[in-house]
């Protein structure tokens, strides 16, 4: 039976893409796992991505499918990325705008213990 672990992460300019890629290639290497990758969906607008600039870097990602928090008790594992914002993580997430990535993506397992780096 193989362990199945989500990768899955926020960026807007492609860093933490890059971060997760890495961990990707470097979970693939333990035996007896299904390492998947998932981006969370995008809060801003097409008219500020343009003006941000980030439009552009992210068609790098533009490949990795989305993940809904429905998805997330399927993993056996999860590795979330985010970049900070002002010392605090993104609020991207799936869902809605009122998702707080990835604090509440861990409602499916209420009652489990739980561990932050």
């Amino acid at each position: 039976m193989s362990t199945k672990i989500y990768v899955v992460f926020y960026s807007l300019y492609s860093h933490v893409y890059q971060l997760a890629e890495a961990i990707v290639e470097g979970a693939k290497e333990v035996k007896n796992t299904e390492v998947n990758l998932y981006q969370v969906s995008e809060l801003m607008s097409e008219d500020a991505l343009e003006k941000s600039g980030a439009k552009e870097t992210r068609e790098n990602f533009s490949h990795v499918p989305y993940i809904s928090p429905d998805q997330l008790g399927d993993a056996d594992a999860i590795i979330f990325g985010t970049p900070t914002r002002f010392g605090n993580m993104a609020t991207r997430g799936p869902g809605n705008n009122h998702y707080q990535f990835p604090y509440n993506s861990i409602t499916p397992w209420n009652g489990y213990r739980r561990s932050s780096l």
